[in-house]
């Protein structure tokens, strides 16, 4: 049997609890046990409340109700407990964030005499959170952070395009020289000459090719060419002037010495452009 009284001197909800102690030990159903003592005992629920929670939580709201209609709450900060007062003092906002237990008495549905016990109440307990738990929790840093990031990955995003497009501008830059020494060297040397000048500049350059259309196929020599050095000229490797002498060595030659008649008279009187 269960019984909720408020005391008149703390003005706090005290429940009585009131258990049987039977003569015999007999669990059938079908027999009345003689109840022999009465064991009772005292719950103040606000020492059941507190000491639960540590110091650092903030406020919450135990509402404690029975099947008798009493209904009580209490205002748990840490661990001190406040009682409110009879009836229900919690905000029905947090409704949804309700966590609900109930506590009763096992096995009172056995007959027995001797003490008219006919009452038995069932308790609820009921848990809802405060505005000021709310408030502790609810924080603008998650937004913070993410518009952070957001603008880290944007900052990126602008440095990695502008980088892009440096590297692009570069590149025109590079292949435009590149294209413009290739036209005049092909202006003043015939073809063979001009990849010959191509694959020396390549070497020195370490494998660089510096003519755009690499993919031109290199003509074919005639004869067995057989470098060879002018005195003095690319004695010192690896200067900054270092090439190899453009020129063929063939076996079998022909020479023609010819003289114009009358070249002397008609060149005289020109310009050497004509």
């Amino acid at each position: 049997m269960h019984s909720t009284f408020f005391s008149i001197h703390t003005k706090q909800p005290i429940s009585y609890i009131y258990v049987p102690i039977y003569k015999n030990h007999e669990t059938n159903t079908g027999i009345e046990r003689e109840v022999g003592a009465i064991l009772s005992g005292t719950v103040y629920w606000k020492t059941y409340f507190e000491n639960l929670l540590p110091e650092n939580v903030k406020s919450i709201h135990a509402l404690v109700e029975n099947t008798n209609g009493q209904v009580f709450t209490f205002l748990i900060k840490g661990e001190d407990a406040t009682f409110l007062g009879e009836g229900d003092y919690h905000d029905s906002a947090f409704n949804k964030y309700e966590l609900s237990t109930q506590y009763k008495m096992q096995g009172e549905d056995s007959k027995y005499t001797g003490v008219p016990v006919d009452e038995t109440l069932v308790y609820t307990i009921r848990i809802y959170p405060t505005q000021e738990f709310k408030d502790e929790y609810t924080t603008s840093r998650p937004l913070l952070y993410s518009s952070l990031l957001i603008v880290a990955f944007v900052a990126m995003g602008c440095l990695f395009i502008v980088y892009d497009r440096i590297v692009e501008r570069r590149q025109k830059i590079v292949l435009q020289t590149a294209m413009k020494s290739n036209a005049v060297i092909s202006s003043l040397f015939p073809d063979n000459v001009r990849d010959r000048l191509m694959d020396e500049a390549q070497k020195q350059q370490g494998g660089m090719s510096l003519d755009p259309s690499s993919s031109r196929q290199r003509m074919k020599r005639r004869g067995s060419t057989n470098s060879m050095r002018a005195s003095g000229v690319g004695e010192e490797k690896g200067g900054a002037f270092y090439t190899k002498p453009i020129a063929d060595y063939f076996e079998e030659t022909s020479v023609l010495f010819a003289d114009l008649s009358g070249f002397t008279a008609w060149s005289s009187v020109r310009e050497p452009v004509s």
